[in-house]
């Protein structure tokens, strides 16, 4: 199965949300909710009913409350993570028997400018998600022919054997 990583991602809804910031803090017309912007995607694949999936998050808080005046301000430094999961599920159980591997990275900004972070998060978001795609899984399609086609003929066989088909042996 290729594994080949296409979810660079433009992080839109992230900077959607963040990049007013600044104006809404001098403006004093934060919300509480205001202060951070998330990103996500993912990737899934499901073979015989085994569903495998990485999901890549980007979180970057970019404002704060001041402790003095409790008016919100843009952070000095903002805080910024990528949480990368894998998640694999047996037989696409719908319960929690599943395998789940996390891996958080904390951002260390070497950009000035608050616009300049959020590019060198997203940058970042997406070396992320081309060096981490979801491994690759062996499967050998005509080892699984060898078996799945005189199981569809058994199969097959059987169901002709059935008093409403039409067409018996």
């Amino acid at each position: 199965m290729s594994t080949t990583n296409t979810l660079t991602h433009p992080c839109s809804w992230l900077i959607r949300t963040i990049k007013d910031v600044p104006a809404k803090c001098d403006q004093g017309t934060m919300a509480s909710y205001d202060y951070y912007g998330y990103e996500s995607v993912g990737a899934e694949t499901i073979i015989n009913g085994h569903k495998m999936s990485m999901t890549y998050e980007l979180r970057m808080d970019v404002a704060e409350r001041n402790e003095e005046t409790q008016a919100w301000q843009v952070s000095d430094v903002p805080k910024a993570y990528i949480t990368v999961t894998m998640t694999l599920k047996p037989n696409n159980d719908k319960s929690d028997n599943s395998v789940t591997l996390r891996e958080r990275y904390d951002i260390t900004f070497t950009e000035e400018t608050y616009h300049a972070r959020i590019d060198e998060a997203i940058g970042y978001f997406n070396q992320v998600i081309e060096h981490i795609p979801l491994p690759k899984i062996s499967f050998d399609f005509w080892k699984y022919v060898s078996s799945a086609a005189p199981a569809f003929e058994t199969s097959a066989k059987a169901f002709k054997r059935l008093s409403w088909v039409s067409n018996p042996e």
